[in-house]
C-alpha cells in the first residue's frame, strides 16, 4: 500500500491493517507529512471490508511515538496562518486513529 510519505508504512494482511510510524532516528516523532498520511491510510483501511482491526506501531524498537517533530516548528509553525494549518492537519489524524472501525463489529 503506497502512502504519501516514506515515514509511514501501511500494509494489509488479511483482516489486519498495519500502520507504522517510520521515523526511528527521531524516536518516531510525528512530522507534518506523517500527520497528513494518517487519515489517508485509515480511509484506505475503512474502504476495505476485509480489514477488521488496525495495528499501529513505531519503527526502530525504541519508541512508539515521541510526540510532534518539533524540529519542523520553526518552518511549519512560523506564522499564525501556518500554526492554524498545522493544527488543522494534525487534528484530522487524531479522530481517525481512535474511531476505527466506523461501524461496530458484527
Amino acid at each position: 500500500m503506497k502512502t504519501s510519505t516514506e515515514r509511514m508504512i501501511a500494509k494489509k494482511d488479511g483482516p489486519i491493517g498495519w500502520m507504522q510510524f517510520n521515523n526511528p532516528a527521531r524516536h518516531n516523532a510525528v512530522s507534518l507529512d506523517m500527520w497528513q498520511a494518517v487519515p489517508e491510510i485509515m480511509a484506505e483501511f475503512e474502504k476495505d471490508d476485509q480489514i477488521r482491526v488496525v495495528v499501529v506501531s513505531g519503527a526502530g524498537g525504541k519508541a512508539f511515538i515521541s510526540g510532534a517533530d518539533i524540529s519542523e516548528f520553526a518552518e511549519k509553525r512560523s506564522s499564525r496562518e501556518n500554526i492554524l494549518e498545522y493544527n488543522r492537519i494534525s487534528a484530522r489524524a487524531k479522530p481517525r486513529s481512535s474511531t476505527f472501525p466506523s461501524q461496530p463489529l458484527q
